[in-house]
C-alpha cells in the first residue's frame, strides 16, 4: 500500500513503512523520543544542563535549557520513512509538528490498524493514554518514555485485565492467584496472568 502526504510546500511525497533492515536504527532510536506526544522531543529539557548554568549564576540559553537528542532521535526515524531520500534540514521545511503523527504511524505501521479498527488517528492515542493514567500509577510523560514494546506489553495486561473483570460482571468464575505466585511472576519477568 502506498502513503502519501501533502507537504507545506504543497508537494505530495511518499511515505514508506519501516524496512526490517534498519531494525538496529529503529531500536536505536525509537527509545530515545516520543512518537505520541511530538511537541515533547522539541521541548525536553537538559536537566542536567540547566542546572549547571543555574549554579554558574548564568542566565540559561536555548543551548543550555533543551536536550536535542529526543528530536535528533525523531529526525532519524522521519527520514527513514521518508525513504532516506532527505535530509533531515530538507524534512524541516517541508513538514509541520502536525504531521509527523501521522508519518510515523505510517513507518510504524500503526496507520493499517487504525483504518481497519474505523476509529479517528487522535482518538486512539488520547484514549490509551487516557485509559493508562486512568487505570495505572503511570503518568504520562512515563507512557512516553516507553518503547512500543513496553507500550504492547502493558495494552496486553490491561486487555486479559479487561477481559477478567468482564467474567467477573458476567457472573462466571475467575481464577485468583496467590500472592507468592505473583511475586515469583515478577521477580522470574513472567507477567502473564
Amino acid at each position: 500500500m502506498t502513503h502519501f502526504i501533502k507537504c507545506t510546500d504543497g508537494k505530495e511525497r511518499e511515505i514508506f513503512p519501516a524496512k526490517i533492515k534498519h531494525r538496529d536504527k529503529i531500536r536505536h532510536f525509537t527509545t530515545k523520543f516520543s512518537a505520541s506526544t511530538v511537541i515533547a522531543n522539541i521541548m525536553a529539557v537538559d536537566n542536567d544542563k540547566l542546572t549547571r548554568a543555574l549554579e554558574e549564576g548564568a542566565t540559561p540559553s536555548d543551548e543550555q535549557v533543551f536536550d536535542n537528542e529526543p528530536y535528533d532521535a525523531m529526525m532519524e526515524m522521519l527520514i527513514l520513512a521518508f525513504g532516506e531520500k532527505y535530509t533531515a534540514e530538507q524534512i524541516e521545511e517541508f513538514l509541520d509538528v502536525e504531521m509527523i503523527g501521522e508519518i510515523l504511524d505510517v513507518f510504524y505501521g500503526l496507520s493499517g490498524y487504525k483504518k481497519k479498527s474505523g476509529r479517528e488517528k487522535g482518538a486512539d492515542w488520547n484514549e490509551l493514554i487516557a485509559s493508562i493514567v486512568r487505570n495505572t500509577s503511570m503518568t504520562v510523560r512515563d507512557i512516553g518514555e516507553m518503547s512500543y514494546v513496553e507500550l504492547e506489553d502493558l495494552m496486553d495486561g490491561m486487555i486479559k485485565y479487561g477481559e477478567r473483570e468482564k467474567k467477573m460482571l458476567e457472573g462466571k468464575s475467575v481464577e485468583y492467584k496467590s500472592a507468592n505466585d505473583l511475586i515469583s511472576r515478577v521477580q522470574s519477568g513472567n507477567f502473564e496472568f
